[in-house]
C-alpha cells in the first residue's frame, strides 16, 4: 500500500524548483496541489496495491472535485525487465482531498488521515511493505510502529525537508530529487 502526503511533496519540490533546480520533462505539475512523475513507482509498483494521495484543498465544491478528478486521472506504473523502455501501468493515484477555509490555513487533516489509514493498513495481515511518499519529520513515530509490527517502510522523499531520522528508520528509499530534477552542475 502507498501513501503520497500532497502536502508535503508539493511543498518540498516548489522550495527546490524556486532554490533554481531544473526540473526533469514528464512531470505532473499543479500549482500547490499535485507533483508526480509516472516512474516514482517503477522499482515498486508490483508490490503497490493502491497509492492513495493526500491534499489539502481552498475552494468550493467544484473546485474540490475538479482537483479530485485531476489526481484520479495520474497513473502510475512500471517498466517490466527485458522489455523496452515503456512504462506498463498498473493503477490510477486515489485521491484523499480534504477542504480547508483558505490558502494559508494550517491543517493537520492530511497527517491524521494518513497515520490512521496506514495503521489500519499495517494491522492487515496481507499488506508486507507500506510505501510512504513524504520526507516529514512527524512521520517518524508511524514508520517506527509499522516497523514494529514486523511491516516494512519504503520511503520516497525530497532532499529539502528531508527528515533524517525518518530516512534512516526506512527499509529502503528513493531520492526523489534524481527523479524530479536535471542533475546540478558540478
Amino acid at each position: 500500500m502507498g501513501f503520497a502526503d500532497g502536502e508535503n511533496l508539493v511543498a518540498r519540490y516548489q522550495a527546490i524548483v524556486k532554490a533554481g533546480r531544473t526540473p526533469r520533462a514528464g512531470i505532473e505539475y499543479e500549482k500547490d496541489v499535485l507533483v508526480w512523475h509516472e516512474e516514482i513507482t517503477e522499482q515498486f509498483v508490483s508490490d503497490v496495491v493502491r497509492l492513495s494521495y493526500y491534499q489539502t484543498v481552498s475552494g468550493d465544491d467544484l473546485k474540490l472535485e475538479e482537483i479530485h478528478e485531476r489526481i484520479t486521472g495520474v497513473r502510475f506504473g512500471y517498466s517490466p525487465e527485458n522489455q523496452d523502455d515503456s512504462i506498463t501501468y498498473s493503477g490510477s493515484l486515489y485521491p484523499r482531498i480534504f477542504k480547508k477555509e483558505s490558502r494559508s490555513a494550517k491543517t493537520k487533516s492530511v497527517d491524521i488521515n494518513l497515520t490512521i489509514d496506514v495503521l489500519r493498513h499495517a494491522a492487515d495481515p496481507r499488506i508486507d511493505i507500506i510505501f510512504l511518499l513524504s520526507g516529514d519529520g512527524d512521520f517518524l513515530p508511524l514508520a517506527q510502529e509499522v516497523s514494529r509490527n514486523g511491516k516494512q517502510v519504503w520511503l520516497a522523499a525530497f532532499s529539502s525537508g528531508l527528515s533524517r531520522r525518518l530516512r534512516h528508520v526506512a527499509d529502503e528509499f528513493i531520492d526523489l530529487d534524481e527523479l524530479f530534477f536535471e542533475p546540478e552542475a558540478t
